[in-house]
């Protein structure tokens, strides 16, 4: 698995995950920088891209569960042989009441 975030804007954050191995990995979890929701913005598994069509269709909602040094993490289904790019669609504050 491969992890890379770039960005010098957080509105413009995105994360792109890569899976080298040939197993679907099913509520694999990855340490965000930002907490609030993400969507799945790329996923090469996609059957427009010949791929079998295994996506994250839903919005994906950060939890407080520390991952990969940060603070926040997401649970995603990552296809075999492929990659998922993510991108933050609203960023919460820490004590902000919903």
């Amino acid at each position: 698995m491969y992890l890379c975030d770039k960005t010098e804007n957080k509105q413009d954050s995105i994360l792109i995950v890569c899976n080298f191995t040939p197993e679907v990995r099913e509520h694999y979890r990855i340490g965000v920088p930002l907490r609030g929701t993400y969507k799945e913005i790329f996923n090469s598994d996609n059957m427009k891209y010949g791929g079998s069509g295994l996506l994250n269709q839903t919005v994906l909602y950060t939890s407080p569960v520390k991952y990969h040094n940060r603070d926040y993490s997401v649970s995603i289904t990552l296809p075999p042989l492929g990659a998922t790019v993510l991108k933050l669609v609203e960023e919460k504050a820490e004590f902000e009441l919903e």
